[in-house]
């Protein structure tokens, strides 16, 4: 197994050359961060069921973990700003989801009309610095 040919010193890299995957290696005790390094996506590591925040921690960026499949549902714990998530692709909902006040989304550049729609009160909007 990849955890016995761990304790006899083989690498992360070692043993996804020789064809362990993701979920493997973890179960082997390798940290998200060694097999960042090893290669492996966001996508890769979400298919071992690292959290969203464990990758941000060891360097993945926004716009990696949205292609690697995380939803904004389990983006939460993350410290992304709101600029990073639209950036991202995250639509305004999604952002708000995750819990951004409607001024947190308009520096982030989501535009009046997405907050509009999202059901925030004019006086939200007002206090976020829209003109309305």
């Amino acid at each position: 197994s990849a955890y016995i040919l761990r304790k006899v010193g083989f690498s992360a890299l070692e043993l996804s050359t020789i064809g362990y995957a993701p979920l493997e290696l973890r179960q082997a005790g390798f940290s998200a961060k060694e097999l960042k390094v090893v290669g492996f996506t966001a996508g890769d590591l979400k298919s071992a069921d690292f959290k969203a925040h464990d990758l941000e921690d060891v360097g993945f960026s926004c716009a990696e973990l949205r292609e690697g499949g995380y939803p904004a549902s389990e983006m939460k714990l993350v410290s992304f700003e709101a600029i990073e998530f639209k950036a991202a692709g995250y639509s305004a909902a999604e952002a708000k989801e995750i819990g951004f006040t409607a001024k947190e989304l308009k520096v982030g550049g989501y535009e009046l009309g997405d907050l509009k729609r999202l059901g925030y009160q004019q006086w939200e909007l007002k206090q976020a610095g829209f003109p309305v």
